[in-house]
Order: structure tokens, then C-alpha cells, then sequence
């Protein structure tokens, strides 16, 4: 069997994070190359943001993917978009 996914992508609610699990207990082989981005850039964000470096935000503030409001303003954007 071969279980595919990203252990660091939050999972749903109460699931009980299952390839974190075999990643850290069991040692499970990891992929090393993202294949969902087509802009290697973004890709490279990814991995950064994934690995807590705050740099990453660069790549996202060029490209205007950085939202701010109340809280209310942004469920309502989420919501619309």
C-alpha cells in the first residue's frame, strides 16, 4: 500500500494526522519535488513557508496574496472567492 499526501498540509478536523505519523514513527519515504506548482518560485515559497522560514511571505506580498481585515471581512472574502 502506498499512502500519498504531505505530512505538513493541516489536516481535517480530528484526523489523527496519520502521514505526520509514519513520516516521523516509521520513517516513511518522502517525495522530494513538489509536482502541484507550475511556477517553480511558488514552489520554493512553499517549502520555506513549510519549514518556518519567514522569508517566505516575500514571494506572497509580490504577488499580492496577502489579505488583512477584521475577521469578519475575511470570512466574507474567503466566502466570495
Amino acid at each position: 500500500m502506498r499512502l500519498v499526501g504531505d505530512p505538513w498540509q493541516l489536516g481535517a478536523v480530528e484526523s489523527g494526522g496519520a502521514l505526520r505519523l509514519l513520516v516521523h514513527d516509521v520513517g516513511a519515504v518522502e517525495l522530494s519535488t513538489l509536482h502541484r506548482f507550475t511556477n517553480p518560485a511558488e514552489a520554493q515559497a512553499t517549502l520555506q513557508l513549510r519549514a518556518g522560514d519567514p522569508t517566505a511571505l516575500d514571494f506572497y506580498e509580490r504577488h499580492d496574496r496577502i489579505r488583512d481585515g477584521s475577521r469578519e471581512a475575511m470570512l466574507d472574502a474567503a466566502y466570495t472567492a
